[in-house]
């Protein structure tokens, strides 16, 4: 996952403002993850999250003189459906009028969180460095009767890092079903065609045989081709014939007495063994 710079909102300015002031404190309470995807000027004037899918508590933080990082641990355990990381939000409280959003941040590259299998756990440690003007006016005690404590985040931190491997494991077969299905995908959907046989002699004798070029040469000679008669001028087509496959081409003829037969060709497989 890659992530943007974090936006302050413009209530998370007007926080920032009475910070400035010292007339307030402020006190971050939670960090949201949302599948919504906004836009770059959408972010400043947002004021709620939309689309949440997680609301994890601030655990863990550290402070300079105009900046402050608020970190949290996300996890799967309990997620009965996965989700795609496409934005964070990070809340804090205003005395003067409560719950505000005071940043966003938005993926540039996003994250998939899976659903709790029950055998493996997947969690990402969130970690905000966010502008506040004035730190030392911000109380970033944790409510340790509700949340984890910065301790805490490092056990879950340990515990993803023991499930890593196990999710690795997962995420490759997942790869490797995706990679069989698109190239099942790539065979089924094929090539196809039309052409025209053409034949000078007389029946029984037959001089109609075309070679067809293959656009996509194939690795493999285990594919197939299906071939739809359209039209049969001056005879009967009799039957159509496939020969001579070739990586980048085979043949047509067909057996009957016409003089020209246009026939649908479709070509599927020979890609991957």
């Amino acid at each position: 996952m890659e992530l943007k710079a974090a936006v302050i909102t413009a209530q998370g300015r007007a926080l920032m403002a009475k910070l400035l002031t010292g007339t307030t404190t402020a006190r971050f309470t939670k960090i949201v993850t949302s599948s919504r995807v906004y836009s770059d000027n959408q972010l400043e004037a947002l004021t709620t999250v939309a689309d949440v899918k997680q609301t994890i508590p601030v655990q863990g933080f550290e402070a300079t003189a105009a900046h402050v990082y608020v970190e949290g641990a996300l996890y799967n355990t309990g997620l009965s459906a996965g989700y795609t990381l496409n934005t964070i939000g990070l809340y804090a409280n205003d005395p003067s009028i409560g719950e505000v959003l005071f940043s966003v941040v938005t993926a540039s590259v996003a994250a998939y969180i899976p659903a709790d299998n029950g055998i493996s756990q997947t969690g990402i440690v969130l970690k905000f460095l966010t502008e506040v003007s004035n730190a030392s006016k911000v109380d970033l005690k944790v409510d340790l009767a509700a949340v984890a404590t910065f301790g805490d985040v490092q056990r879950v931190r340990g515990e993803i890092e023991k499930s890593f491997l196990a999710n690795l494991v997962y995420i490759s077969q997942v790869d490797q079903r995706l990679l069989q299905s698109e190239r099942l995908l790539n065979d089924l959907n094929g090539i196809s065609g039309n052409i025209t046989l053409n034949n000078s002699r007389s029946y029984p004798f037959n001089n109609s045989v075309v070679t067809v070029p293959i656009a996509k040469t194939r690795n493999n000679l285990e594919y197939s081709v299906d071939v739809d008669v359209l039209t049969e001028t001056g005879g009967f087509a009799g039957d159509v014939i496939v020969h001579d496959k070739q990586l980048n081409g085979f043949k047509l003829k067909f057996t009957g007495s016409a003089r020209s037969v246009n026939v649908r060709y479709k070509l599927t497989g020979g890609l991957y063994k």
